[in-house]
């Protein structure tokens, strides 16, 4: 995924001439500036948590998590979507099903064609796999499909972690947060909720691929109780 080419600054200094405030050199100068910047993080979170955003999606691999016996470490994640294995690293992977068998004797594999049969999620960022793997050649064959979190950059100077297509979005958040915690102006914080809600159906028709004006794909549920009632 590809960074904005907005700075955390830019966002802030947009947001604060969308409510009548000044410009600001440093996220930190002025209370007004400070507010922004904590809403920021906010808004952020809001947007990324808004759907299940494609750009949000990584396939770990073996050297992106740490293996101890059974156990998976996983870096702090999301949602865990799905956890694949292949018998040999070239060949098409399969997605595993998901079981309880924290009481079932685990073993390692016997071999580098040996597969995980199952997976098992023990906390936030572990998981069990039985049977496990217990070679640099035998982990590369099991890879995890999660959704990231996203978190503010440090410095102002620093471009924001998501696509510059959802700028707009990001930013109508930001609006309407600050007119209700910087102003406490119910109205414009009405006005920015509209626009987030537009800016927000456009990346999802985006992300679905569906046209303005026209669908780009068939709504099967419609379809199907359409068959339904017409039968």
């Amino acid at each position: 995924m590809a960074n904005s080419t907005s700075t955390k600054l830019d966002i802030i200094n947009r947001s604060l001439l969308a409510v009548g405030d000044r410009r600001v050199s440093s996220s930190t100068i002025s209370p007004a500036a400070i507010k922004c910047h904590d809403a920021l993080r906010d808004a952020l979170h809001t947007l990324c948590t808004a759907d299940n955003w494609s750009w949000l999606r990584k396939v770990l691999t073996s050297s992106d998590v740490t293996w101890s016996g059974e156990k998976v470490t996983l870096p702090s994640y999301r949602v865990l979507h799905s956890v694949q294995t292949a018998q040999v690293v070239s060949y098409p992977a399969k997605e595993l099903d998901y079981s309880d068998f924290t009481y079932i004797p685990n073993t390692a594999w016997s071999g580098d064609t040996d597969y995980v049969q199952f997976y098992h999620i023990l906390n936030d960022t572990d998981i069990l796999c039985k049977s496990y793997p217990n070679t640099l050649t035998q982990r590369q064959k099991v890879t995890f499909t999660v959704t990231s979190y996203v978190t503010l950059p440090a410095l102002d100077s620093d471009t924001l972690p998501i696509p510059e297509r959802y700028v707009p979005a990001l930013t109508a958040r930001l609006n309407l947060l600050m007119a209700e915690r910087h102003l406490g102006d119910t109205a414009m914080a009405d006005v920015f909720a509209r626009e987030y809600a537009a800016e927000l159906q456009t990346m999802r028709n985006s992300e679905r691929m569906v046209s303005p004006r026209t669908h780009k794909y068939r709504d099967w549920e419609t379809d199907r109780k359409s068959t339904r009632l017409n039968s």
